[in-house]
Formats: C-alpha cells, structure tokens, sequence
C-alpha cells in the first residue's frame, strides 16, 4: 500500500481538491487514520454510528444483512467515498456493514463532528449529499430491472453499472478493476448465484466476456450491450 502519512493523500482526492494546505492540514488533524486487512469490519450493521470516513485507498463493500441470515451486496465504495454517513441521515446507528475487501485505509471523524465539520467544509457535505443521490438512483434503477426485465438483462446491466464505475482498459478489452465475485453480480442483479454463474459462463462461451476467478474482462462494450440487452 502507497504511504499514507501525509494530508497530500486526502488532497488528491476530487472532494478534497478545492480546499487550501491550511484547511487539508486542518481537516486531517482532526480526524484519525484507520487501517483495514482484508476482510474486515470498518462498521456493523446497527452498531452505533460513532464515526463517519473518508474511504483513502482500497476498496469496501456494504452490505445489508437480512432476516433470514444472508447478506446483500449493496455497493462498492472507492476512495474518496464518504460512508457511514448516518449522521447526514440522522440516524443513530449504520443501516449496513462495511467490509474491506482489500487493505484499505480510511480517515474517521466522530459523529458528533458532523454538523461542524460539514458547516466549514461544505464539500463533505456535498460528497455527502451526491452518495446519498446516486444510492437512491441506483436502488431506483435495480428495483425497475428486477420487474421488467429478465435475469440476464438484468446481470448485463449489473455489469455494466460496475465497469463504468471501475472499469479500465487493457489489451483484452475492459476490465473491472476490482474483485468481484458471482455471488456479487447475483446479488446486485436479484438472482441466485446458480444462476448468475450460468449466465456469466454462457457469455464467456460466446466469446462476450473473457471470464476468470473474481475478474471479468469484456472485450467490445458495444457488442456486449447490443447483443445481450437487445434480447429484451
């Protein structure tokens, strides 16, 4: 992992980027470097919302527990995403769990720095604001594909909601830049991971997708969107 002692690190972050060398030294003091391994907790959900972050390097995955036991993949956060913002919902604890899935670094306020801290630094507040806007489009979209389209529409879109996202090209085509799993796609699709399996195994034998262990690279995006939604 780059290191990560330095206010520079949150400076280059796109939310961050306005903000002068006095307010980033600012910013940073008050707030704590957290380190996560792979695999563990940054939040529970409903654990008590004692903390918000900034997401530095690596990658987190939320997810929303259910009441039978499973979990659901809710999003991906990338850095320079604000989560476990609970307070801008106020809320007293996390409705979901935020789990690294790589070695992540995040920067943690306290909840009760909130309301000063978004009042000085309006960026975090806007950072805010525009997570909240693309959670609901995203719930918005995914709810519409689950009742009007079938399953292998809707793992396309899924697909390609996340290559837009972290997706990076290379010889072979474009990449997701993360690891995802098919129990991933499925769960952002709405279906089974028998199934999701099948439908990603399906692409690869049509030379769609080339598919390995948690990667998928897509070679032509057109031909892929054109060839797979078009059967709508």
């Amino acid at each position: 992992m780059t290191d990560i002692s330095y206010p520079s690190l949150l400076a280059s972050l796109p939310v961050f980027s306005a903000l002068d060398a006095t307010s980033i030294n600012e910013l940073w003091q008050e707030g704590r470097l957290m380190h996560y391994d792979k695999d563990s907790q940054v939040f529970r959900q409903e654990q008590s919302s004692d903390h918000f972050y900034v997401l530095l390097q690596g990658l987190i995955k939320v997810v929303r527990t259910m009441p039978n036991g499973s979990q659901l993949l809710v999003r991906f956060a990338l850095p320079g995403d604000v989560i476990g913002i609970a307070p801008a919902l106020r809320r007293r604890n996390y409705p979901a769990t935020a789990i690294s899935v790589t070695t992540s670094a995040a920067l943690a306020w306290p909840e009760k720095s909130w309301d000063s801290l978004t009042q000085r630094f309006p960026c975090l507040l806007s950072s805010a604001q525009d997570t909240v806007a693309r959670r609901l489009s995203d719930a918005d979209d995914r709810l519409l594909e689950i009742h009007s389209l079938e399953v292998e529409q809707r793992l396309a879109h899924s697909l390609l909601r996340l290559i837009r996202q972290v997706g990076q090209s290379g010889a072979q085509g474009t990449s997701l830049s993360i690891p995802v799993t098919r129990q991933d796609l499925a769960d952002l699709a709405g279906t089974t991971l028998y199934t999701a399996s099948r439908v990603v195994s399906s692409w690869d034998h049509q030379g769609l997708i080339l598919a390995g262990r948690k990667q998928i690279t897509i070679a032509d995006l057109d031909k892929f969107a054109h060839t797979i939604l078009e059967r709508g």
